[in-house]
């Protein structure tokens, strides 16, 4: 995993040339696609409200993810749990009505 995080975040200096942005934004686009359509399901199978739509949760979620993982390539796995521990009830917990 921290392989493909430095990679995306520092790739080698003879893939710089390449414009690697459109490649992993068209991958972040689906993951908010396919992350608020598994919300959309769950408020439906599930029977909650949201605060903000499936899409903003989508969005939400994806950046505290990315968040974590910045830890996890930057600081230790033990923060990373930490973090993980602590934003997650946040996170839930805050996005409903």
């Amino acid at each position: 995993m921290k392989f493909l995080l430095r990679m995306l975040y520092f790739p080698p200096s003879h893939l710089k040339s390449y414009e690697s942005s459109q490649y992993t934004g068209a991958l972040l686009v689906s993951f908010e696609k396919l992350l608020a359509r598994y919300i959309r399901e769950k408020k439906r199978t599930d029977h909650f409200r949201l605060l903000q739509s499936e899409a903003d949760v989508s969005i939400a979620f994806l950046t505290v993810v990315e968040g974590c993982f910045i830890e996890l390539f930057f600081g230790d796995v033990g923060r990373f749990e930490r973090r993980v521990q602590a934003i997650l009830p946040l996170f839930l917990n805050g996005m409903r009505k």
